[in-house]
């Protein structure tokens, strides 16, 4: 009897540690979520393929696909602002974003377009009157026997020798 009663009670020790680290398992691989999302022209609902997607105060990020298409892994429990950002485009950012045990937040995101402006720029055509002494341009000629690929009136082409 007693042979009988310790195999019952190695089978359930057996048991209770198999799921407790079971459940340490789940419970480990529970801590993070992910965020995804699209990033589009917000006039032409085009993508913004490689637009940047930052998680902001952390160093998570990343870029968008060819597709206008992201997603940030790994991402820990907690609630993020989150911004986008693309060249010639303003700048959008969306707060208190919560991300939830295992689960994927989606954020989208339509960026505005923005000009972008510079100072005035001022071409000058003086940078070759070094090499000129007379002030006048110089202007020359190039005969066509001289241009790879072209063919003259015989049919045959030219070509560098």
């Amino acid at each position: 009897m007693k042979r009988i009663n310790n195999r019952k009670l190695d089978v359930l020790y057996f048991i209770m540690i198999l799921s407790i680290s079971l459940q340490m398992t789940i419970t480990a691989q529970e801590k993070n979520s992910s965020i995804s999302g699209e990033v589009r022209d917000a006039i032409t609902k085009q993508p913004l393929p490689g637009a940047n997607v930052i998680l902001l105060n952390s160093k998570i990020g990343t870029a968008a696909d060819k597709n206008g298409y992201y997603t940030i892994s790994k991402v820990p429990i907690g609630v993020y602002s989150i911004r986008a950002s693309y060249m010639g485009y303003e700048q959008s950012t969306k707060v208190d974003i919560s991300t939830a045990v295992s689960r994927n937040t989606t954020v989208y995101f339509d960026l505005k377009p923005n000009q972008l402006q510079t100072d005035e720029i001022t071409v000058s055509g003086n940078y070759y009157a070094i090499f000129n002494t007379t002030g006048n341009p110089k202007i020359g000629r190039i005969s066509r026997r001289y241009i790879p690929g072209y063919a003259n009136p015989s049919g045959s082409c030219n070509s560098w020798r």
